[in-house]
């Protein structure tokens, strides 16, 4: 049996919709055109394949690969980016590589199925580092690069992984410009790359500064299917501000106000600000201590009113888009927690 193996993970992009912001859609065909000549990232957070690097590259979506693997997923025409990663992996050896029993005792087994065991799985050691990478994409630009579809080719031939992550970053980000509330901060994508993979909790451990934290409640935002429920992507969202901003003993509230207002004075309205704020955590307040009146979720398919729609998913977005847009501020300045301090002025 070979030993070497090449191996491709083919995503389907969302590609912009009419209602989409021209700003989303400008860096929708940015992330295109950075993306055409080969970029390469190492594989992390794999025994087997650490170090090793994977070619990135952005193609148009071929009739063949419409038809052959994306007929069945939304919005993709062709023409439309697909994101390409690709890699040619050399079997590491039966030292390094072999099965063990429910006690971690080598278990013997023949040269070639051990082999055949290693090309199996090399997918899912590559799926760490890409859904990571992907993460960075969607900071580096604000939520315009979302996969909606993804097939496997090992050796030619389609494998049976289908993987890729959902999450509502892109709408949080437009619902703030429509707000005239997501200033633009100058970040490059290996800016962010960098400091994504860099962060702690990320590949290994856990996080272990505010930043880190912040960037670790981020990923909590990337689902297999969007969540039917009216407070998880709130929370997680919420957390991840407040591992940047909230101290201790004090007001969540206020300190998110006071620092929030400083951060983005002159940039975002600061009434508007204010409420947002203070909206969404009586919502999330109301809703953990079971002070708000609901319905069963048996009748989620019932319409519900314009001011609890705005009063649940504005919050959402209003929290993630924050939080993409802090992540944002503190990658431009390599930090790993933000200072503040108080001044008296009389």
């Amino acid at each position: 049996m070979q030993t070497s193996t090449k191996l491709k993970a083919v995503y389907a992009i969302h590609p912009p919709l009419r209602m989409d912001s021209d700003i989303s859609s400008h860096l929708y065909h940015q992330f295109f055109n950075d993306f055409e000549r080969q970029k390469t990232i190492p594989i992390r957070g794999s025994f087997a394949c650490n170090g090793q690097l994977l070619a990135v590259t952005a193609r148009a979506c071929t009739i063949s690969q419409k038809t052959r693997f994306f007929s069945k997923t939304p919005f993709l025409q062709v023409g439309d980016a697909v994101l390409e990663f690709t890699g040619l992996f050399e079997f590491p050896g039966e030292d390094r590589f072999f099965a063990t029993d429910q006690k971690g005792a080598k278990v013997a087994q023949t040269t070639d199925r051990t082999i055949s065991d290693w090309k199996d799985l090399l997918p899912h050691y590559l799926e760490l580092t890409i859904q990571n990478y992907f993460c960075a994409l969607s900071i580096a630009y604000q939520g315009a690069v979302r996969p909606i579809g993804n097939i496997w080719i090992v050796d030619g031939a389609r494998y049976g992984v289908d993987r890729y992550y959902l999450s509502e970053i892109h709408e949080s980000i437009e619902f703030l410009r429509e707000n005239s509330a997501f200033p633009e901060i100058d970040v490059g994508i290996n800016e962010v790359i960098k400091w994504t993979f860099a962060q702690n909790g990320i590949f290994d451990g856990y996080s272990d500064t505010p930043a880190s934290r912040a960037l670790n409640y981020f990923t909590r935002l990337f689902v297999s299917q969007f969540r039917n429920d009216e407070l998880s992507d709130l929370i997680w969202a919420l957390a991840g501000i407040e591992a940047l901003l909230v101290e201790n003993g004090r007001s969540s509230v206020g300190q998110l106000r006071e620092k929030l207002g400083a951060l983005f004075a002159d940039k975002i309205d600061a009434a508007w600000l204010s409420k947002m704020i203070g909206d969404s955590y009586n919502f999330r307040s109301r809703m953990i201590h079971g002070d708000r009146q609901i319905r069963s979720f048996f009748r989620n398919d019932e319409e519900e009113s314009k001011k609890r729609i705005d009063e649940e998913y504005n919050s959402q977005l209003f929290a993630i888009g924050m939080l993409v847009l802090l992540l944002r501020l503190v990658i431009s300045k390599n930090l790993s927690e933000l200072h503040f301090s108080t001044v008296f002025k009389y």
